[in-house]
């Protein structure tokens, strides 16, 4: 049984796993960008609007934790 508490583990798992996620939307970019799929522009507007929300959301998870939490 770990001792950090569920709460801060869930934004702890969501600081490792988020910049993931934006590293695998930036390669799919390139790689819809460079492919010869039929239907790619649903899927680039879908990539082109996720990401700044997961950036403001990295950004929030970053200031929390060195503002707030683990000073």
């Amino acid at each position: 049984m770990t001792r950090i508490p569920e709460k801060d583990r869930d934004i702890l798992e969501q600081a490792m796993y988020l910049p993931m996620l934006l590293t695998i939307l930036e390669r799919d970019r390139i790689l819809f960008d460079k492919g010869s799929f039929k239907l790619k522009q649903p899927y680039l507007e879908l990539i082109d609007e996720t990401n700044p929300r997961i950036r403001n959301r990295v950004q929030e998870l970053m200031e929390f934790y060195l503002y707030k939490r683990f000073k």
